[in-house]
């Protein structure tokens, strides 16, 4: 009999082979996994595996790639702050993220999600964030049950993208009452009072609602649908900055926007026949106003008209994108407003943009 080592040949084959298979388990095992779990310190080598935000004090984090989000989501530590899934399941369950009640940001991405179920976000009480991205580029049809956010009254910021809403519940928004920033990206939805009549009365703190790429082409003044309900012009007074970038707005009908009173920002991509149906919506005083056009099509403004906008917004800064105004030079402008702009900024055609002097200096 040959001998290795002392150990005969035989039996140290058997030997190897233990520790093979022991190996490939463990690799194996380390393959299937589709989650990390991982502290700030080591967020640089094991981070951004999937979409995803870290906050600086928002840590444990975790990241999963699932395809079953109830077995998958078993791999993940229950005292995470940061969880950000990319989903290829089609359905997010009742409670299924309550295992996780520190959680304070929570971000999803899943293009083949097909319905969100009611109370899919319970017992998620610290729970200040969460981000739903349905599509990147376009919007689908996604089924979100009545109550899908119940739960969830002391959530300060939601992000959703890529959702058709258009059909959604009227009620749908109606758990947020301490929502303080609503962004919706690619909605579908063309008239912006779509929007304005899915927020709660009770929704005081909102103060910032970002609607870009929206697919938002009117604002106009005709209430919600079938009458059963009313704009919450309460709620929608305390609103501060107000975006509609992206997509261009054709159409503002006269008093649509008169219960923006106090606005600190408005941006506002444009191609109505004239920007004095801006000042014509009713809307008040606005510090900042970022006024663009398309790259495709530039907006053309003549000059006067610029004048008598900030006059009306009173505005103290603007920037136009895009934008083609009649002139910009000082000399032949008599618009004493503009001179009082304290930042004036019009962004060139070309990739270089430069600070113009506020006019008349």
């Amino acid at each position: 009999m040959s001998y290795v080592c002392g150990l005969p040949v035989g039996k140290l084959s058997t030997i190897w082979l233990l520790v093979t298979l022991s190996l490939w388990g463990k690799l194996s095992a380390y393959i299937a996994r589709h989650c990390e779990n991982f502290d700030k310190e080591q967020l640089t080598d094991m981070g951004n595996t999937v979409p995803c935000w870290h906050g600086p004090d928002l840590w444990p984090y975790a990241e999963c790639n699932v395809t079953n989000l109830k077995k998958d989501l078993t791999e993940v530590k229950p005292g995470i702050k940061t969880l950000c899934v990319h989903q290829n399941d089609l359905i997010i369950h009742h409670r299924a993220f309550s295992r996780f009640p520190s959680l304070k940001h929570l971000h999803i991405t899943g293009f083949h999600i097909k319905r969100v179920e009611s109370g899919a976000f319970t017992g998620l009480p610290n729970l200040t964030s969460l981000f739903l991205q349905f599509h990147d580029a376009a919007w689908r049809d996604v089924s979100l049950d009545p109550g899908v956010f119940e739960g969830l009254e002391h959530l300060e910021g939601l992000d959703i993208s890529g959702l058709k809403l258009p059909g959604v519940s009227n009620e749908i928004f109606k758990p947020l009452l301490g929502l303080a920033n609503l962004h919706l990206w690619r909605i579908g939805s063309t008239d912006l009072g779509e929007v304005f009549c899915l927020l709660p009365i009770g929704m005081s703190n909102l103060h910032n609602l970002t609607l870009d790429e929206s697919h938002i082409t009117a604002i106009k003044n005709q209430g919600c649908a079938t009458g059963t309900k009313e704009w919450p012009t309460a709620v929608l007074s305390q609103v501060k900055v107000l975006s509609l970038l992206g997509t261009p707005v054709a159409t503002i009908e006269t008093d649509s926007l008169k219960m923006f009173q106090n606005l600190s920002s408005l941006s506002l991509t444009f191609r109505g026949k004239s920007v004095s149906t801006i000042w014509e919506s009713g809307i008040g005083q606005v510090m900042e106003l970022q006024l663009s056009g398309q790259v495709v099509e530039k907006l053309h403004v003549d000059f006067k008209s610029l004048g008598h906008l900030v006059c009306h917004l009173g505005l103290k800064s603007l920037t136009l994108n895009n934008v083609q105004a009649e002139t910009l030079s000082a000399t032949d402008n008599n618009e004493t407003c503009i001179k009082q702009l304290e930042n004036f900024l019009p962004i060139p055609f070309g990739d270089e943009q430069q600070e113009a002097q506020v006019l008349g200096d």
